[in-house]
């Protein structure tokens, strides 16, 4: 028999799965499953009420400026950084002149 993983009774609990009908029934037949999802419930329900702390306004700009020295390197595009060492549109072999055709058209594929 093959076991619901943690990322799956984990959609169940918050009603996210795919299939919940398949998920049901699995824990039905399953003790393994069943004890493994109450004790995730019991997690969950921790978790879940626990109050969401109040942010700023700053927050993003504060996290970002934490975060940003571990980002890799960024490169300029048309006015917008891109993170990472790929070429425009994730792909190394196109460059911003390829990306762009006579006015006002839209090359990228």
């Amino acid at each position: 028999m093959n076991h619901l993983s943690e990322e799956e009774l984990i959609l169940h609990y918050y009603s996210e799965e795919a299939d919940a009908f398949v998920a049901e029934q699995h824990l039905d037949q399953c003790e393994e499953c069943r004890a493994h999802y109450a004790g995730l419930q019991r997690v969950l329900n921790v978790v879940d009420s626990l109050p969401v702390p109040a942010r700023g306004e700053e927050y993003g700009g504060q996290v970002w400026r934490r975060i940003e020295g571990r980002l890799p390197s960024r490169r300029r595009w048309g006015g917008v950084r891109l993170a990472g060492d790929r070429g425009v549109y994730g792909r190394p072999d196109v460059s911003e002149s390829q990306s762009e055709g006579p006015a006002g058209a839209d090359c990228r594929e």
